[in-house]
Protein backbone atom coordinates (compact mmCIF):
# COMPACT_ATOMS: atom_id res chain seq x y z
CA UNK A 1 0.00 0.00 0.00
CA UNK A 2 1.54 3.37 -0.89
CA UNK A 3 -0.03 6.12 0.37
CA UNK A 4 -0.88 8.49 -2.56
CA UNK A 5 -2.49 11.12 -0.64
CA UNK A 6 -0.87 14.14 1.00
CA UNK A 7 -3.62 15.06 3.86
CA UNK A 8 -1.99 18.62 4.97
CA UNK A 9 -0.53 21.02 2.75
CA UNK A 10 -0.84 24.80 2.85
CA UNK A 11 -0.04 27.32 -0.01
CA UNK A 12 -0.14 31.05 -0.47
CA UNK A 13 -3.32 31.45 1.17
CA UNK A 14 -2.05 30.72 4.69
CA UNK A 15 -0.71 33.29 6.20
CA UNK A 16 2.80 31.43 6.67
CA UNK A 17 3.31 30.53 2.82
CA UNK A 18 4.10 32.13 0.00
CA UNK A 19 3.95 29.42 -2.94
CA UNK A 20 0.71 29.28 -5.25
CA UNK A 21 -1.50 26.22 -5.55
CA UNK A 22 -0.01 25.37 -9.31
CA UNK A 23 3.39 24.68 -7.98
CA UNK A 24 2.37 22.51 -4.95
CA UNK A 25 0.52 20.59 -7.38
CA UNK A 26 3.17 19.91 -9.38
CA UNK A 27 5.55 18.83 -6.84
CA UNK A 28 2.72 16.72 -5.70
CA UNK A 29 2.83 14.94 -9.50
CA UNK A 30 6.89 14.70 -9.27
CA UNK A 31 6.55 13.05 -5.64
CA UNK A 32 3.87 10.25 -7.36
CA UNK A 33 1.38 11.74 -5.54
CA UNK A 34 -2.37 11.05 -6.69
CA UNK A 35 -4.38 13.48 -4.37
CA UNK A 36 -3.97 16.51 -2.85
CA UNK A 37 -5.51 18.32 -0.05
CA UNK A 38 -5.13 21.84 1.01
CA UNK A 39 -5.92 22.59 4.59
CA UNK A 40 -4.83 26.46 4.76
CA UNK A 41 -4.35 28.45 8.30
CA UNK A 42 -7.71 29.99 9.25
CA UNK A 43 -7.14 31.86 12.85
CA UNK A 44 -9.16 33.77 14.82
CA UNK A 45 -6.82 35.68 17.46
CA UNK A 46 -7.15 39.39 16.54
CA UNK A 47 -3.71 39.82 17.87
CA UNK A 48 -1.97 38.00 15.28
CA UNK A 49 -0.79 38.58 11.91
CA UNK A 50 -3.18 35.29 10.60
CA UNK A 51 -6.21 36.50 11.71
CA UNK A 52 -8.88 37.05 8.80
CA UNK A 53 -5.92 36.62 6.33
CA UNK A 54 -7.56 33.05 4.91
CA UNK A 55 -10.04 33.90 1.67
CA UNK A 56 -12.78 31.38 1.20
CA UNK A 57 -13.28 33.19 -2.14
CA UNK A 58 -9.61 33.46 -3.38
CA UNK A 59 -9.06 30.08 -2.34
CA UNK A 60 -11.53 28.39 -3.73
CA UNK A 61 -11.13 30.48 -7.49
CA UNK A 62 -7.49 28.78 -6.98
CA UNK A 63 -8.32 25.50 -6.35
CA UNK A 64 -10.83 25.32 -9.65
CA UNK A 65 -8.57 26.45 -11.88
CA UNK A 66 -5.70 24.20 -10.85
CA UNK A 67 -8.29 21.74 -11.00
CA UNK A 68 -9.11 22.23 -14.52
CA UNK A 69 -5.20 22.25 -15.05
CA UNK A 70 -4.35 19.27 -13.71
CA UNK A 71 -7.34 16.98 -14.18
CA UNK A 72 -7.46 13.70 -14.48
CA UNK A 73 -3.70 13.27 -13.63
CA UNK A 74 -4.39 14.39 -10.07
CA UNK A 75 -7.43 15.22 -7.54
CA UNK A 76 -7.74 18.38 -5.57
CA UNK A 77 -9.56 18.72 -2.64
CA UNK A 78 -10.28 21.60 -0.51
CA UNK A 79 -9.47 21.55 3.27
CA UNK A 80 -8.68 24.01 6.53
CA UNK A 81 -6.62 23.80 9.53
CA UNK A 82 -8.91 25.79 12.00
CA UNK A 83 -5.83 26.97 15.06
CA UNK A 84 -8.24 26.46 17.84
CA UNK A 85 -7.78 28.21 21.32
CA UNK A 86 -10.79 27.88 23.30
CA UNK A 87 -11.23 31.96 23.96
CA UNK A 88 -12.58 31.45 20.27
CA UNK A 89 -14.66 28.32 20.15
CA UNK A 90 -17.50 29.89 18.73
CA UNK A 91 -15.98 31.69 16.14
CA UNK A 92 -14.40 28.09 15.08
CA UNK A 93 -17.44 26.64 14.87
CA UNK A 94 -19.38 28.66 13.35
CA UNK A 95 -16.34 29.00 10.52
CA UNK A 96 -16.37 25.23 10.34
CA UNK A 97 -20.29 24.98 9.64
CA UNK A 98 -20.29 28.10 7.43
CA UNK A 99 -17.79 26.83 4.83
CA UNK A 100 -17.63 24.24 2.48
CA UNK A 101 -14.75 22.17 2.60
CA UNK A 102 -14.04 18.26 1.88
CA UNK A 103 -11.54 18.08 5.06
CA UNK A 104 -11.14 19.80 8.42
CA UNK A 105 -8.11 19.66 10.84
CA UNK A 106 -8.10 20.94 13.91
CA UNK A 107 -4.59 21.91 15.27
CA UNK A 108 -3.41 24.01 18.39
CA UNK A 109 -0.59 26.26 17.50
CA UNK A 110 -1.12 29.12 20.28
CA UNK A 111 -2.17 29.25 23.95
CA UNK A 112 -3.98 32.31 24.48
CA UNK A 113 -2.06 34.38 22.11
CA UNK A 114 1.47 32.75 22.80
CA UNK A 115 2.80 30.25 19.51
CA UNK A 116 4.27 27.46 19.94
CA UNK A 117 4.76 26.05 16.98
CA UNK A 118 6.75 28.75 15.56
CA UNK A 119 10.23 30.29 15.74
CA UNK A 120 8.90 32.96 17.89
CA UNK A 121 7.92 30.63 20.18
CA UNK A 122 11.46 30.09 21.50
CA UNK A 123 11.19 33.25 23.55
CA UNK A 124 8.00 31.71 25.40
CA UNK A 125 9.31 28.29 26.02
CA UNK A 126 12.31 30.49 27.68
CA UNK A 127 10.41 31.41 30.27
CA UNK A 128 6.90 29.47 30.68
CA UNK A 129 7.21 26.44 33.60
CA UNK A 130 6.57 23.13 31.53
CA UNK A 131 4.07 22.22 34.54
CA UNK A 132 2.07 25.59 33.63
CA UNK A 133 2.19 24.74 29.20
CA UNK A 134 1.69 21.45 28.86
CA UNK A 135 -1.08 20.89 30.94
CA UNK A 136 -2.58 24.16 29.07
CA UNK A 137 -1.50 22.19 25.68
CA UNK A 138 -3.38 18.95 26.67
CA UNK A 139 -6.74 20.73 27.47
CA UNK A 140 -6.37 22.81 24.49
CA UNK A 141 -6.16 19.48 22.34
CA UNK A 142 -9.05 17.77 24.57
CA UNK A 143 -11.34 21.37 23.69
CA UNK A 144 -10.98 20.92 20.30
CA UNK A 145 -11.25 17.28 20.00
CA UNK A 146 -14.55 17.69 22.34
CA UNK A 147 -15.98 19.76 19.62
CA UNK A 148 -16.52 17.13 16.89
CA UNK A 149 -16.51 19.13 14.34
CA UNK A 150 -13.09 18.48 13.01
CA UNK A 151 -12.33 15.01 10.66
CA UNK A 152 -8.68 14.91 12.66
CA UNK A 153 -6.53 16.17 15.28
CA UNK A 154 -3.37 17.80 13.95
CA UNK A 155 0.27 17.32 14.67
CA UNK A 156 -0.95 16.47 17.92
CA UNK A 157 2.47 16.38 20.19
CA UNK A 158 3.04 19.57 18.17
CA UNK A 159 4.09 20.91 21.41
CA UNK A 160 7.58 19.31 21.71
CA UNK A 161 8.92 20.86 18.40
CA UNK A 162 10.33 23.92 19.84
CA UNK A 163 10.46 23.09 23.76
CA UNK A 164 13.01 20.79 23.81
CA UNK A 165 15.71 23.07 24.37
CA UNK A 166 14.32 23.91 27.74
CA UNK A 167 12.28 21.27 28.74
CA UNK A 168 13.78 18.33 27.86
CA UNK A 169 13.20 15.29 25.39
CA UNK A 170 9.66 14.82 25.13
CA UNK A 171 8.39 11.52 27.04
CA UNK A 172 4.02 10.97 26.65
CA UNK A 173 4.67 8.29 29.30
CA UNK A 174 4.75 11.50 31.71
CA UNK A 175 1.58 12.41 30.45
CA UNK A 176 -0.54 9.17 29.85
CA UNK A 177 -3.37 10.36 31.42
CA UNK A 178 -3.81 13.50 29.77
CA UNK A 179 -3.02 11.70 26.25
CA UNK A 180 -5.59 8.92 27.01
CA UNK A 181 -8.16 11.19 27.43
CA UNK A 182 -7.56 13.55 24.38
CA UNK A 183 -7.38 9.77 22.08
CA UNK A 184 -10.50 8.37 24.12
CA UNK A 185 -12.64 11.73 22.95
CA UNK A 186 -11.08 11.55 19.86
CA UNK A 187 -12.86 8.01 19.07
CA UNK A 188 -15.81 8.48 20.74
CA UNK A 189 -16.02 11.83 18.13
CA UNK A 190 -15.05 10.04 15.15
CA UNK A 191 -12.02 12.49 14.78
CA UNK A 192 -8.93 10.93 13.58
CA UNK A 193 -5.75 11.20 14.35
CA UNK A 194 -2.92 12.77 11.73
CA UNK A 195 0.51 11.58 11.27
CA UNK A 196 2.24 14.11 10.16
CA UNK A 197 6.03 14.07 8.98
CA UNK A 198 7.17 17.52 9.20
CA UNK A 199 8.75 16.48 12.58
CA UNK A 200 10.99 14.45 10.71
CA UNK A 201 12.80 17.65 9.38
CA UNK A 202 12.44 18.86 12.31
CA UNK A 203 14.51 19.16 15.66
CA UNK A 204 12.24 16.17 17.28
CA UNK A 205 13.35 14.00 13.75
CA UNK A 206 10.26 12.19 14.69
CA UNK A 207 7.02 12.00 13.06
CA UNK A 208 3.81 13.64 14.92
CA UNK A 209 2.89 12.08 17.40
CA UNK A 210 5.92 9.82 18.39
CA UNK A 211 5.30 6.03 18.40
CA UNK A 212 3.96 5.66 21.76
CA UNK A 213 1.04 7.96 21.48
CA UNK A 214 0.53 5.76 17.99
CA UNK A 215 0.73 2.37 20.14
CA UNK A 216 -2.09 4.04 22.68
CA UNK A 217 -4.40 5.10 20.16
CA UNK A 218 -4.30 1.58 18.49
CA UNK A 219 -4.71 0.24 21.96
CA UNK A 220 -7.65 2.44 22.70
CA UNK A 221 -9.56 0.89 19.32
CA UNK A 222 -8.20 4.03 17.14
CA UNK A 223 -8.15 1.94 13.12
CA UNK A 224 -8.29 5.10 11.23
CA UNK A 225 -5.67 7.99 10.55
CA UNK A 226 -4.61 10.46 7.95
CA UNK A 227 -0.67 11.46 6.20
CA UNK A 228 0.31 14.68 6.46
CA UNK A 229 3.91 16.50 4.78
CA UNK A 230 2.37 19.86 6.58
CA UNK A 231 4.13 21.35 3.28
CA UNK A 232 4.41 25.03 3.51
CA UNK A 233 7.20 24.69 0.36
CA UNK A 234 7.18 22.32 -2.90
CA UNK A 235 10.06 20.01 -2.09
CA UNK A 236 7.87 18.95 1.65
CA UNK A 237 5.29 17.83 -0.26
CA UNK A 238 4.63 14.02 0.16
CA UNK A 239 7.81 14.21 2.69
CA UNK A 240 9.35 11.11 4.03
CA UNK A 241 5.79 9.05 2.97
CA UNK A 242 7.83 5.57 2.83
CA UNK A 243 8.38 6.42 6.79
CA UNK A 244 4.60 7.04 7.80
CA UNK A 245 3.69 4.15 5.30
CA UNK A 246 5.97 1.83 8.15
CA UNK A 247 4.04 2.74 11.15
CA UNK A 248 0.86 2.55 8.73
CA UNK A 249 1.92 -1.22 8.33
CA UNK A 250 3.23 -1.73 11.43
CA UNK A 251 -0.17 -0.69 13.43
CA UNK A 252 -2.36 -1.86 11.42
CA UNK A 253 -3.89 1.73 10.65
CA UNK A 254 -6.59 2.73 7.74
CA UNK A 255 -6.70 5.82 6.48
CA UNK A 256 -9.42 8.08 6.33
CA UNK A 257 -11.33 7.94 3.12
CA UNK A 258 -12.11 11.79 1.85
Amino acid sequence: MAIQTDYHMHSFCSVDSSVPILEMCRSALDAGLETVIFTEHKDFIAELEGCDYFDYGTYMREIGQCRKEFSPYLTIKTGIEVDYTSGYRENALEFVSEYDFDFRIGSVHYLGTDPISETRSVEFFKTAPKQEVLPFYWNELKACAGTGVFDAIGHLDMIKRYSIPFYGPFKAAAWEKEITEILNLMISTETVLEINTSGLRHEPEEVYPCKPILKKYKDLGGTKVTVGSDAHLPEHVGYEFNKAEALVQEFGFSLLEI
